[in-house]
């Protein structure tokens, strides 16, 4: 209530309301308090303007922009995707035969293994990831949280901030439009809360597993390219292998304020060549050795080799699958880069490559006579004369291989924190061409100091390899799960083709996924406490945003509350104040000057 009991009203900013005042209290002030009026509308409407200018900047700014290139343009991204995203899954021909076999193997066995890595590299990565997933892309945006998003678009499966200038463009189908199925399943999604949760908890698990392979992804990498050294300077220490290690460290991520763009440029010409390099030493290797290992590229190799190997064969997997271990640095990264640009670079360059290159480490190895080549493939099989170019450019590229993990995490958090699941901290658009490629210091900063932690902790690889691979394997499941629905809900595809291909890929995850869960005794552990440690802390903030808007929405914060906060403000003020400190009464001129104040 007011004062004098009359009933509070909502204040009218329109033209009539000031008409009326201006008549009710026309006592010789009637041009002034109509020129009063007037001056506040105007007042109001260059506000109004400029607030809508900034929040339009600010949409123009925060929005995510899908990009599309063509021509040369195209080419030098794809050039730059080369140098940030295929590091990781390129230096793998490193160490995939020495973490599949534990001695010699025989003919029939190196071949089979040789026919699954294929294989797995053709329908994994090829297949599901740059012919499938990368259509799921959220205007632009990669990853396992940008297939939420993405949902969260087209079913009412999330909550937003009804205040924000960045909210989700709802573009939801009328039911008509649908499939049967695709009908059923969306009103099921929307009504059941379990299932929205089940949602939410998948999205966040992708994320999370995504950065703490960020974490562990360098520290593996570099650790094990000075490792490497070894073969030249066997007498090389620990201490010194770990220093040497966080030097590197800490110079990969002080290079990260120059952004993607620039270190694309600088770090592609290094995994090219290394990629060029293995491929015509495979090419020679094949056709020196034994090019009979082509026969690999028949299916028929892989079943023989799991049936006949039996439970070994199938524990051998958990050392095959880091031959795509990087593979989702192809969709969280498709953000800074393009749809097209990682196709290009992976089927053009990357992919016959590496296909090459461990078809010439079979080669060689089935023909060698010491049984030792399968230990350290790479430096084993290279051509004779170019060992110390093949060393020192695989210490390069097993240096540049953490750009893949480090883009993906300042991706992803980019992702989480518009969708309001993390606080809002600073986030550098790095170039002013290409829009989605962004630094986040904070996150820059916070991975160096894990990195340097496990390094000095773990001292080598073997501990550390122990966690890697798991990571993959849950998020490829993730996202198999994810991409159906979207097929179904998004694409509209009939749920009867959607589901025989979802098994399929699930299968296949799934069977690597129960291969690489053997090793969290070991040490992969470490990679899932992380990702539950991540995932907590992005639900709880999460959780108290949506507590925030809904308080926000029950008790809005009117021009009304606002007017009669002021007023109690004032009222409180005359009586904590109406008294100075020697005990004199203020006059009431000095009141009135405070309440106009």
């Amino acid at each position: 209530m007011a004062r004098g009991g009359l009933p509070e009203q909502e204040p009218r900013f329109d033209g009539q309301a000031m008409q009326n005042s201006s008549i009710l209290g026309a006592t010789g002030h009637h041009d002034s308090t109509q020129a009063a009026g007037f001056s506040e509308k105007n007042r109001q409407t260059a506000n109004d303007e400029e607030q809508g200018r900034r929040l339009a900047d600010h949409r123009r700014r925060c929005e995510p922009r899908k990009q599309t290139y063509s021509g040369l343009v195209l080419l030098w991204v794809s050039f730059q995707a080369t140098g940030v995203i295929y590091g990781e899954i390129g230096t793998s021909l490193l160490y995939v035969y020495s973490s599949t076999f534990t001695s010699q193997p025989s003919w029939d066995d190196l071949v089979g293994a040789l026919s699954i890595i294929i294989w797995s590299m053709t329908l994994v990565v090829t297949v599901k990831y740059t012919f499938i997933v990368l259509r799921a892309d959220d205007d632009g945006q990669g990853g396992t949280f940008a297939l939420y998003t993405l949902l969260s678009r087209y079913i009412r499966i999330a909550r937003q901030d009804p205040h924000a200038v960045d909210m989700l463009e709802m573009r939801r189908y009328n039911s008509g439009d649908m499939q049967p199925g695709g009908r059923s399943l969306r009103s099921f999604l929307e009504s059941s809360v379990g299932a929205q949760l089940a949602l939410k908890i998948v999205g966040l698990a992708g994320v999370s597993l995504t950065v703490a392979d960020g974490v562990l992804g360098p520290a593996q990498s570099v650790l094990g390219a000075v490792q490497g050294l070894k073969v030249v300077n066997p007498t090389l220490s620990t201490p010194v292998i770990v220093g040497v290690s966080c030097a590197i460290l800490a110079c990969l991520f002080c290079l990260q304020p120059f952004g993607t763009s620039k270190l694309g440029t600088g770090f592609a010409p290094v995994v090219t060549v290394w990629l060029l390099f293995n491929l015509c030493s495979g090419l020679y290797n094949i056709a020196t050795y034994d090019y009979t290992v082509l026969r690999a590229f028949s299916p028929y190799f892989a079943f023989s080799y799991l049936r006949r190997n039996g439970t070994a064969g199938w524990e051998s997997l958990g050392g095959m699958v880091l031959a795509f271990t990087g593979v989702e640095s192809l969709f969280a990264d498709m953000g800074a880069f393009s749809k097209r640009a990682v196709q290009i670079s992976w089927l053009g360059l990357v992919y016959p490559c590496l296909l090459m290159a461990y078809a010439g480490q079979a080669a060689y190895i089935s023909r060698d006579a010491s049984g030792t080549a399968f230990t350290n493939p790479f430096f084993f099989t290279i051509p004779p004369g170019t060992f110390y170019f093949g060393m020192v450019i695989a210490v390069l590229a097993s240096i540049v291989a953490s750009q893949a993990l480090i883009t993906s995490t300042f991706q992803l958090l980019g992702q989480v924190m518009r969708m309001s699941y993390f606080p809002r901290i600073r986030v550098v658009h790095t170039s002013n061409r290409f829009y989605d490629q962004i630094y986040i210091p904070v996150a820059n900063w916070l991975l160096l100091l894990g990195t340097v932690i496990l390094t000095v902790v773990y001292k080598d690889t073997t501990s550390l390899g122990d966690a890697y691979g798991v990571c993959v394997t849950i998020v490829t499941l993730i996202t198999t799960f994810m991409v159906s629905l979207v097929a179904i809900l998004i694409w509209r595809l009939p749920p009867w083709l959607v589901i025989p291909l979802f098994f399929v890929f699930a299968l296949l995850d799934g069977v690597y996924l129960s291969a690489v869960l053997a090793k969290v005794p070991d040490g992969g552990w470490f990679t899932i406490v992380l990702a539950l440690v991540l995932s907590t802390v992005f639900a709880v903030w999460r959780h108290g945003k949506e507590a925030q808007w809904m308080a926000e929405v029950a008790e809005p914060l009117t021009a009304q509350s606002i007017l009669k906060f002021s007023t109690g403000t004032d009222e409180d003020e005359e009586e904590d104040h109406g008294h100075d400190w020697d005990g004199d009464q203020d006059s009431s001129q000095q009141q009135q000057q405070k309440r106009q104040r």
